[in-house]
């Protein structure tokens, strides 16, 4: 079964967190790179967290590098196809190379230099499954 479970920023983290079993991380690889030209959004089960337990990832299609941030309810995602693709990539990549079900797996996306389909300031943690709570 694909699990997705997401919460807001941290007092002492400034990413949101989004966990995802392999899956669940499959599917939102293939849904990244869709290419579709609209926005979608898929709910999310709320996870118990020092973070704002967010239920709702959305994804919404504009120009420019991918920015990440969060609201009182949801995770977005926004950014050309382009670099949603590239995002997809490098999701693709972590999932291909990782153990997503080892405790405290997970990566980071962030604006660097390696990065440059990132906006400044973006960040964002994606783990394995483990969050606090199921």
């Amino acid at each position: 079964m694909a699990r997705l479970a997401a919460i807001g920023p941290r007092p002492t983290e400034p990413e949101p967190i989004l966990w995802a079993d392999e899956p669940a991380l499959r599917e939102l690889i293939a849904a990244l790179r869709s290419g579709t030209e609209t926005d979608w959004s898929l709910e999310v089960p709320p996870a118990s967290g020092p973070g704002a337990p967010l239920g709702r990832l959305v994804v919404s299609v504009s120009d420019g590098p991918l920015r990440v941030g969060a609201s009182a309810a949801d995770l977005q995602l926004t950014g050309s196809t382009a670099s949603l693709r590239q995002l997809a990539d490098y999701l693709e990549q972590y999932a291909d190379h990782n153990d997503l079900t080892e405790p405290e797996m997970h990566t980071h996306v962030w604006d660097h230099p390696a990065m440059p389909w990132i906006s400044v300031g973006t960040e964002l943690e994606v783990a394995g499954w483990w969050p606090p709570a199921e």
